[in-house]
């Protein structure tokens, strides 16, 4: 996972560069050296649970931190979606107990995400065995059609069940949800 987020922040400050992994990075899993007003760090942190869960391991990591050099940012890259109720302890806690932060962000699931979609090469270098998996299983010639239906709960309905072309129901999801089972 850290690996990973220091490819994605390297792609937009290329500049960065990755810490030793383990108790000797400083609070620093990826630095930012030389900004005006201080470093960017990056914390990583991987669960796939709840985010309540890293609270003590993000407390160690921001006490691991210099006091005494001021950061610019302070970025933490999460694999999970943050809350608000999470936002607002994290919040609470860098501005009561880490004053040498001057800014600071949160990289959730959505937003690595949306850094991983602009991004298929680094998509690939770390995906890329589970999609060939899940190809050999999935892309044959061999696939039959057994049924589909429009998810009755999206914003989509199908005027004409006889042909596969669907419309948006106005005011409602522009999700569009189908139900497809196959036979290989």
């Amino acid at each position: 996972f850290q690996l990973m987020c220091f490819r994605l922040t390297a792609r937009e400050f290329p500049g960065a560069v990755p810490c030793a992994h383990g108790a000797w990075d400083g609070g620093r899993d990826i630095v930012l050296f030389g900004q005006k007003s201080g470093d960017t760090v990056w914390q990583c942190k991987f669960t796939q649970r709840s985010l309540s869960e890293l609270k003590p391991q993000i407390l160690e990591s921001l006490r691991a931190l210099d006091p005494s050099r001021a950061l610019a940012k302070w970025i933490l890259c999460v694999s999970v979606d943050g809350s608000g109720v999470f936002l607002d302890w994290l919040r609470t806690t860098i501005e009561t107990g880490f004053p040498f932060i001057v800014n600071w962000e949160l990289w959730d699931k959505q937003q690595l995400l949306i850094k991983l979609e602009a991004s298929p090469d680094i998509v690939q270098i770390f995906f890329l065995p589970v999609w060939k998996n899940l190809e050999t299983i999935f892309r044959t010639e061999e696939l039959e059609l057994v049924r589909y239906a429009l998810d009755p709960s999206c914003g989509w309905k199908q005027p004409d069940p006889s042909v596969i072309s669907f419309v948006q129901v106005g005011g409602a999801s522009s999700d569009l949800m189908i139900d497809v089972i196959v036979r290989s």
